[in-house]
C-alpha cells in the first residue's frame, strides 16, 4: 500500500460497506416502491433483515461459497435484497435479464 493518497486507503468489502450503511442509515428509508397505488419502504434495517434471510435460505439450500446466485427480474427491492443477500452468504451475484432465452441463461 502507498504512503499516501488513493492507493494508501484501506480497502474494505461490499459485506462491510452495506454494514456501515445499516448502521448510519437503521431506520430510516433505504428503497421505495409505489404497488397498485400503495408506497412500500424499506428501512436500513429491514434491507438487512430482508438480505440475511435471504442469505440463510441460500445456506439451507446448500449453496456453496463462490458460487453463482444468479436473479432475474424487474428493478425492484427484492431484487437488490437477493444481490446484497446472495454477496452475504458468500457467492457470486448475477443479473438475468427477463428477456434472456435458456441457452442465455445456461451460459
Amino acid at each position: 500500500m502507498r504512503q499516501s493518497g488513493p492507493g494508501s486507503e484501506v480497502p474494505f468489502t461490499l459485506n462491510q460497506m452495506f454494514q456501515n450503511a445499516v448502521s448510519s442509515g437503521q431506520d430510516r428509508p433505504s428503497m421505495w416502491v409505489e404497488r397498485d397505488g400503495v408506497k412500500l419502504c424499506w428501512t436500513w434495517n429491514k434491507y438487512y433483515q430482508d438480505s440475511m434471510l435471504f442469505a440463510k435460505a441460500c445456506h439451507q439450500l446448500g449453496v456453496a461459497d463462490h458460487s453463482a446466485v444468479a436473479i432475474m427480474g424487474f428493478n425492484s427491492p427484492e431484487w437488490a435484497i437477493a444481490f446484497m443477500g446472495g454477496i452475504m452468504n458468500g457467492c457470486v451475484a448475477s443479473g438475468i435479464y427477463i428477456t434472456n432465452q435458456a441457452d442465455a441463461c445456461m451460459y
